[in-house]
């Protein structure tokens, strides 16, 4: 299964809602893209929705932490990189990420 991006703006925040596998190959590019589009629009404040993730492999953990801490560059340390997630064993994946919060939420 395929990585699939949705894009949405609230209050200022981006939201990437992600469904399918984040995971080696295609899908951890797509998510590179999509957050280079961010960064490159000056969007240092986004969220991801994991809810409609159903894989995580090591590779697409690398994929979000490198995420992490691109927007807090780019932001220059107020930049900010949010996940929110329906599935606790992602959820806990991401939580090991330096400064990572994660908000357990119900699909």
């Amino acid at each position: 299964m395929s990585l699939e991006i949705t894009r949405r703006s609230v209050e200022g925040i981006e939201i990437l809602d992600l469904a399918g596998h984040l995971s080696l190959g295609q899908e951890d590019l797509d998510f590179r893209r999509e957050n280079d589009r961010l960064l490159k629009a000056g969007n240092v404040r986004a969220a991801l929705n994991f809810s409609g993730l159903r894989e995580l492999d090591t590779t697409g953990l690398g994929t979000v932490l490198l995420a992490l801490a691109e927007f807090r560059k780019a932001g220059r340390e107020s930049g900010s990189l949010q996940s929110a997630a329906g599935s606790p064993g992602i959820a806990d994946g991401c939580a090991v990420g330096n400064g990572a919060r994660v908000v357990h939420g119900r699909t």
